[in-house]
């Protein structure tokens, strides 16, 4: 009786234990994109991990803000100015150097005014990261 016991407990164990690594995943991404706002998750992401997305509209007078609300990690964010007539078919041009630019960690934020235009986000993990970047477009202050 004994045996048959020990045998549930370590079966018991072995599927909790592969339950339990299965949350453990880890990623890096977009949760939520429209063209006024991003929200950017990492979760366990590791470092050197990134992606670019977009594309955030700006219109004149408003301005890009960021906020991270980061547990660990540190994440750039870089935002480019998508330049000339895009098609579906072709990768987006963008402009050689970043229109705006941070190294955010903690509950870090940055903002500023850009030119009016389309705009893509490149975010690269500094550090291993977990946590939420949201990105928006409002009226400048």
């Amino acid at each position: 009786m004994k045996r048959r016991n020990r045998f549930a407990l370590i079966t018991v164990l072995a599927i909790l234990m592969l339950t339990l690594s299965a949350c453990g995943q880890s990623y890096f991404k977009v949760d939520e994109n429209t063209d006024k706002s991003m929200l950017i998750s990492a979760q366990k992401a590791g470092k050197d991990s990134y992606f670019m997305s977009g594309s955030l509209t700006v219109e004149e007078g408003e301005e890009i803000t960021a906020s991270a609300d980061l547990s660990k990690g540190r994440i750039r964010v870089e935002i480019f100015l998508e330049s000339g007539e895009q098609s579906k078919d072709q990768m987006p041009q963008l402009e050689e150097e970043p229109a705006l630019s941070a190294n955010l960690q903690g509950t870090d934020s940055m903002s500023g005014t850009v030119n009016p235009g389309t705009y893509m986000v490149q975010a690269t993990c500094l550090e291993k990261a977990t946590g939420s970047i949201v990105i928006e477009v409002g009226p400048a202050e």
